[in-house]
């Protein structure tokens, strides 16, 4: 390797350095190997190591010199505390550069809250944010958290609103039947098994559809009156998302939400986090 491209190498390990040394969640000797494994196809790992040990003292020494003259409460400390009371008092599991994606966390996350609900622990539900936003907040200020309620599904409301649809004038109902038949079957299956007294309507496949497309759309079910025969599993994912907000806003954190479930929530974060 030609001294340049060493050279190259070296700030942009210092670079990976710096940025997790401020993010705060690892400690030096994990930030040590995470740089080697970082560039361990540059390098051999005996001549990296030296490197990424003196880059990482250098990180902490001028991460805690200016932490000296932080104030005595940052947004990470508010950040730290309301996930603290939104699992200790509300029961929503709270979990920081959680996971390395969206799509990952939620499905361990889905995890814990089953795992933690057989445990007989009463939790309503569940936010985090990934490294990945670790990585984005570090450098815009701007937090993006996700939150659910454990495993619901969209298939699982939109049966327990079809009585209510169907009862309702003013549900459109789709002229097209472009429908797969073997869906529809299993759709009206599961509706028969769980309704076993309730005689399926023609019109099942068509008003499902609707159904499934409006579950998200809460102002779409208050307009539409049905919102009483919402299952308590999806209302809670709305009830979750505001407390959240709500406590995000008591520990003085500038959070919105912009009222709908495949949004985030965002977090105004001056990132300072303590080592």
């Amino acid at each position: 390797m030609s001294e340049k491209r060493k050279r190259l190498v070296v700030r942009e390990m210092r670079t990976l350095i710096e940025n997790n040394v401020a993010a705060g969640f690892e400690s030096a000797a994990e930030i040590v190997e995470g740089a080697i494994s970082a560039f361990s196809d540059e390098l051999p790992a005996d001549t990296l190591r030296p490197i990424a040990e003196r880059l990482v003292a250098k990180a902490i020494e001028k991460h805690m010199e200016a932490q000296a003259n932080w104030p005595a409460t940052t947004d990470c400390d508010r950040l730290d505390a309301a996930f603290t009371e939104l699992e200790g008092q509300y029961g929503i599991l709270a979990r920081q550069n959680y996971s390395d994606c969206l799509t990952g966390g939620h499905a361990e996350m889905q995890e814990e809250v089953a795992d933690a609900r057989a445990q007989g622990r009463k939790i309503r539900g569940y936010t985090f944010f990934h490294m990945q936003d670790t990585d984005f907040v570090l450098e815009t200020g701007f937090l993006g958290l996700a939150f659910g309620t454990g495993p619901a599904t969209d298939e699982e409301v939109a049966l327990a609103l079809l009585p209510k649809f169907l009862e309702n004038e003013d549900t459109p109902i789709p002229a097209d039947r472009e429908q797969p038949v073997r869906f529809k079957q299993k759709v009206i299956q599961t509706w028969q098994e769980a309704n076993p007294a309730v005689v399926v309507p023609a019109t099942f496949a068509e008003a499902f559809r609707v159904v499934q497309s409006m579950v998200k759309d809460m102002p779409m079910l208050e307009r539409l009156g049905v919102m009483s025969a919402v299952p308590e599993s999806e209302l809670a994912v709305f009830r979750v998302a505001n407390e959240i907000v709500d406590t995000l806003r008591r520990h003085d954190l500038d959070a919105t939400w912009e009222g709908r479930s495949e949004r985030r929530i965002e977090v105004r974060v001056d990132w300072k986090r303590r080592r």
